[in-house]
């Protein structure tokens, strides 16, 4: 890939698009509980993050020449979506978890004419802050 890639750019970004589904396809496994259409959601959202963050990283701050150099853009990548993995997985586990436990709760809200995220803003902000708090 390191050799070909330098001239064939479509190469690396296949292996990173590989990358990423393996991420997505891990962040989903650690969760405890599953929903219809998490795997493209999560996809989605590396996808998402890979593509912002690579593209400020290596337009504007490493400037590798060609700017899909595999020796660069691999390994960043894969640096990108270790924190990325951790960050999704402790964000959704936590939110799917809290409003599985506490669906009364979400139910009562929306009972009484609360809208769906006035209902689950607590358990929205707790996901938040479990995703973004280090792991040590």
């Amino acid at each position: 890939i390191f050799a070909w890639g330098i001239d064939c750019w479509f190469i690396v970004i296949a292996y990173v698009l590989f990358m990423v589904t393996l991420a997505s396809r891990e962040a989903a496994n650690r969760t405890k509980y599953v929903f219809k259409g998490m795997g493209p959601t999560i996809l989605g959202a590396l996808l998402i993050n890979v593509t912002v963050v690579g593209l400020w990283a290596f337009g504007l701050i490493i400037k590798p020449t060609p700017i899909f150099n595999p020796q660069y853009v691999i390994p960043i990548v894969g640096m990108l979506l270790g924190n990325s993995i951790n960050g999704v997985a402790l964000s959704l586990n936590s939110i799917l978890t809290s409003l599985v436990e506490s669906q009364r709760e979400v139910e009562l809200y929306l009972s009484f004419g609360a809208t769906g995220f006035e209902a689950c803003v607590s358990q929205v902000r707790k996901a938040i802050k479990a995703g973004t708090t280090p792991v040590i």
